[in-house]
């Protein structure tokens, strides 16, 4: 990925952007639960996850939309210093489980100028180890050069 800011006037409709990928381990599903409070006994106890139809023990599914902000990181390099994040919006599709490696990858699905700000916004998607589409997602950012 080049290290030039990329201007607003270059962002290219339709670009998709270099693919991520993201480990999902027990102790980050552990971390996440602890620092997260959910002590849904969904995501703790395997017995009680097998009754209600799980294979295994879940994560939490907004455990993967950690991994969209983590691949905007990523590539931020492109974008011009205060470009913002101003909105995400997530849809879950499959149990996300401990031990899947996701791969995130992202397209510019459009840009418009509204109110003097330039906006780009990108859909992001996510498939677990499996190959099946985990999350989607949208991320709107205001790009200031």
């Amino acid at each position: 990925m080049t290290t030039d800011p990329l201007l607003f006037d270059d962002l290219v409709v339709g670009t998709e952007y270099p693919e991520t990928t993201h480990y999902i381990s027990e102790e980050r599903v552990r971390r996440y639960i602890e620092v997260v409070g959910d002590l849904n006994p969904l995501y703790v106890d395997e017995a009680y996850a097998r009754e209600r139809g799980f294979e295994r023990t879940p994560a939490p599914p907004t455990i993967a939309g950690l991994f969209i902000p983590v691949w905007v990181s990523m590539w931020w390099g492109v974008a011009p210093d205060g470009t913002v994040p101003i909105k995400w919006a997530y849809k879950f599709h499959c149990p996300v489980y401990p031990g899947d490696t996701f791969r995130t990858r992202a397209k510019l699905v459009d840009k418009l100028e509204r109110k003097n700000r330039r906006i780009a916004v990108f859909e992001i998607t996510a498939w677990n180890s499996d190959g099946q589409r985990a999350v989607t997602g949208t991320m709107t950012a205001i790009w200031s050069a």
